[in-house]
């Protein structure tokens, strides 16, 4: 099977699948799959369609008996951002920062009678930023600082 084949069954299983732990999985892949074929990094189509099927997974709602999976899709951002270059990750910087956004704003989740009180509902964000954050720390810092555009509050 040769990279193509590899690179286009990964991404249609996230896509496409139904099963959670298999899109879950392919999407944990996605960094070590742009690591080592470089067919997905140099592919400016190929590459789009990995970025978009992570916003799309980490946008999916849960389910109630699903665990909150949106994580995965954070952690493989940023390694990815740490793996192509700068210039790569420059156009989807928008909407990972819009992701990020999103996440942050959510409320504190409710466990039994008491509220628990985790600023973050999903720490894995943290790590993203953590990762982006070597590569994209002018960007963030101007969006996260006090004087910076972001509307978080």
């Amino acid at each position: 099977m040769n990279e193509q084949n590899i690179i286009n069954k990964i991404l249609k299983l996230i896509d496409e699948s139904k099963a959670i732990q298999v899109k879950k999985q392919c999407i944990e892949l996605l960094p070590q799959l742009i690591k080592h074929l470089p067919e997905l990094q140099n592919n400016e189509m190929r590459f789009k369609q990995a970025m978009n099927s992570i916003f799309n997974f980490i946008n999916k709602k849960a389910k109630k008996e699903e665990e909150d999976f949106r994580g995965i899709g954070f952690n493989a951002l940023g390694k990815i951002s740490l793996l192509v270059h700068k210039q790569k990750i420059d156009p989807f910087l928008p909407m990972i920062f819009d992701l990020i956004d999103q996440e942050i704003k959510k409320k504190p989740i409710e466990i039994g009678r008491e509220q628990y009180n985790k600023s973050l509902q999903n720490t894995d964000v943290l790590v993203c930023i953590r990762d982006m954050s070597r590569r994209f720390g002018n960007e963030i810092e101007k969006r996260y600082s006090p004087g910076g555009k972001s509307e978080i509050g």
